[in-house]
């Protein structure tokens, strides 16, 4: 394996637990939506960090 495997794996890895917390955090709304006020642009926030995470995941695809 060359460098650039290496280094994909290990950012494919801090991405995968990147999106792992965003998606905890939004199991943690949906349990709590109750007691919790939903704020719009946190949602959107997590929702693009998402989107971003994903892209640029897909984008090493392009890189090799």
């Amino acid at each position: 394996m060359d460098a650039f495997s290496y280094l994909s794996v290990l950012l494919s890895i801090i991405l995968g637990l990147a999106i792992t917390q965003v998606l905890q955090g939004f199991r943690g709304l949906m349990h709590a939506r109750s007691h919790v006020r939903l704020y719009a642009p946190t949602l959107i926030w997590a929702g693009l960090s998402i989107v971003v995470d994903v892209q640029s995941w897909w984008s090493e695809f392009g890189l090799r």
